[in-house]
C-alpha cells in the first residue's frame, strides 16, 4: 500500500468519526455537559474550573490541565459527561451561556421549556419545545454564545399544593361518613342496656324497724342480735356461745328461731358455722 491509498483509507475512516457535544441548562444556570462520540481518535474537551461529577461510558479518558482527552477506545463508542456552573452567568432578567465546543462536534443546547432565546451566535439551525425542555441545534463554532430569559415558573413546577390535597381529603372523609350514617339501623332504646338501680346498702344501724322487731325476741334471742350488731353482723357459733354465755342446745333452738323469722342466716359450708344477721333484717 502507498501512501496515497494510506491518505486515502485515513481519509475515510476519519468522514465516519462522529461527535455531538450536548449542554442541558437548569433554571439556576447549572448545566450538565456531554460529549457523544463514535470512532475517530481521542477528542480534547475543555473543563471550566469548578468541573465535577466526571463519567465515562465505553470508553477513557486522561485529565491533562484544564482539558480531558476523551478516547472511544475498542468499542468505537464513547459518552463523557460533567457538570459546571461557570458556562452561564445572569445579568439583570437575562441569562448568558457560552463556551467552547471540541474541534468539529455537532452542537445541541437544552434548557428548560419556559425559557425564551433572545440572541445566538451563530444563528440556530434549528429550535424545537415540548412540556420537558427546550432543544436548541447549533452548527460548530469555536466560540457559541447564547442569549435567553426565563419566564415565570409555570404553576405545575412548583411543587404539590398540599392545602388543595388536604382539602379534598377532608372532603372525602365528610361524605364517606354521611354515607355511612345514612346506612346504619336508628339506634333504638331498647338496645341500650341501662345501669341496675343502685340498690339500699344495709345498715348495722339501730333503726326503728329494729327495734320494732327486736323488741319481739326472748332474751337468748336478744342476746344472740346485740351480739352480732356489736361483732360487725357477723360471728363464728362457737364465739356466740362464749360471749352469749348460752348452752349449746339453748343456741341451736334459738339460731333455729332466729332464722326462720329471717333474722339471722346460717353459713355451713365450713366446720366451724358462721352466723350473720341477715340482708332483710339489715334493711329494716
Amino acid at each position: 500500500m502507498n501512501k496515497a491509498h494510506l491518505f486515502i483509507l485515513l481519509l475515510l475512516c476519519a468522514s465516519f468519526a462522529s461527535y455531538t457535544y450536548s449542554v442541558d441548562v437548569d433554571r439556576s444556570g447549572v448545566a450538565s455537559v456531554t460529549l457523544s462520540m463514535e470512532g475517530g481518535d481521542a477528542v480534547n474537551v475543555s473543563l471550566p474550573e469548578d468541573a465535577m461529577n466526571f463519567r465515562i461510558v465505553g470508553g477513557s479518558y486522561e485529565m491533562v490541565n484544564n482539558t480531558a482527552m476523551v478516547s472511544a477506545g475498542k468499542t468505537g463508542l464513547a459518552v463523557f459527561s460533567f457538570s459546571t456552573s461557570m458556562l452561564t452567568k445572569k445579568t439583570d432578567s437575562s441569562w448568558k451561556l457560552s463556551f467552547s465546543p471540541p474541534d468539529g462536534a455537532g452542537v445541541r443546547i437544552y434548557a428548560p421549556p419556559y425559557a425564551t432565546i433572545e440572541n445566538s451566535f451563530p444563528q440556530p439551525k434549528s429550535v424545537s419545545s415540548d412540556d420537558s425542555r427546550l432543544a436548541i441545534e447549533i452548527p460548530y463554532s469555536k466560540q457559541i454564545t447564547v442569549y435567553y430569559h426565563l419566564d415565570e415558573l409555570p404553576q405545575s413546577e412548583e411543587g404539590p399544593d398540599y392545602l388543595l390535597y388536604a382539602l379534598i381529603v377532608l372532603a372525602l372523609l365528610v361524605i364517606a361518613a354521611v354515607f355511612l350514617r345514612g346506612k346504619l339501623p336508628p339506634r333504638s332504646s331498647a338496645h341500650i342496656a341501662q345501669p341496675p338501680a343502685a340498690e339500699k346498702s344495709p345498715s348495722l344501724a339501730l333503726t326503728p324497724g329494729k327495734k320494732e322487731m327486736m323488741e319481739t325476741l326472748n332474751q337468748n334471742d336478744l342476746k344472740i342480735v346485740n351480739h352480732l350488731l356489736g361483732s360487725g353482723g357477723k360471728s363464728r357459733r362457737n364465739e356466740l356461745e362464749r360471749r352469749t354465755a348460752i348452752s349449746k342446745s339453748s343456741l341451736a333452738m334459738a339460731l333455729n328461731r332466729l332464722e326462720k323469722r329471717k333474722v339471722i342466716e346460717m353459713d355451713r359450708t365450713s366446720t366451724t358455722h358462721f352466723v350473720k344477721l341477715s340482708d332483710y333484717f339489715l334493711r329494716l
